[in-house]
């Protein structure tokens, strides 16, 4: 079987697609953990605001969407 200089080319072009699109994946998958983890910091001060000025009730509710929100995640 002789393989053609095209199929080697082919083949070539797929590598580095395949190894770019990889690339890109990454950088978007360690984007939005960074969201992630920047929205649950947010949320875990807004409930220690909620807690020091006695707002108990209101905490409450933001505790089921934030278990919500981490479930959602997983």
């Amino acid at each position: 079987v002789v393989l053609s200089p095209l199929y080697f080319f082919f083949v070539l072009m797929i590598y580095f697609y395949s190894k770019t699109l990889l690339r890109l994946a990454i950088s978007r998958i360690k984007l939005l953990r960074n969201k992630r983890d920047i929205q649950l910091k947010q949320m875990k001060r807004e409930l220690v605001q909620l807690l020091q000025t006695n707002q108990e009730p209101s905490a409450r509710i933001r505790v089921r969407k934030h278990l919500e929100f981490l479930y959602e995640i997983c």
